[in-house]
């Protein structure tokens, strides 16, 4: 779960940052670039959000007893 969490923070930092340069771009009305910045930060994190739910899913069934071991 280590790595997930990980991951989990390198996609916000990441997050952060775009939006930090999309607020930038808007101080420069460039509505356009500051755009495609905060749809790259949504990206970035719902990426995230889906590893961990994978890595979450694969904890719980490794944990479960498989039903040819019974």
């Amino acid at each position: 779960m280590k790595k997930a969490s990980l991951d989990r923070v390198h996609a916000v930092e990441r997050a952060h940052s775009l939006l930090k340069e999309a607020r930038d771009l808007l101080k420069l009305a460039d509505a356009r670039q500051a755009t495609d910045k905060v749809r790259a930060a949504i990206i970035s994190t719902q990426g995230a959000e889906k590893n961990v739910r994978f890595l979450h899913q694969r904890t719980e069934a490794a944990r479960m007893p498989s039903a040819c071991c019974e």
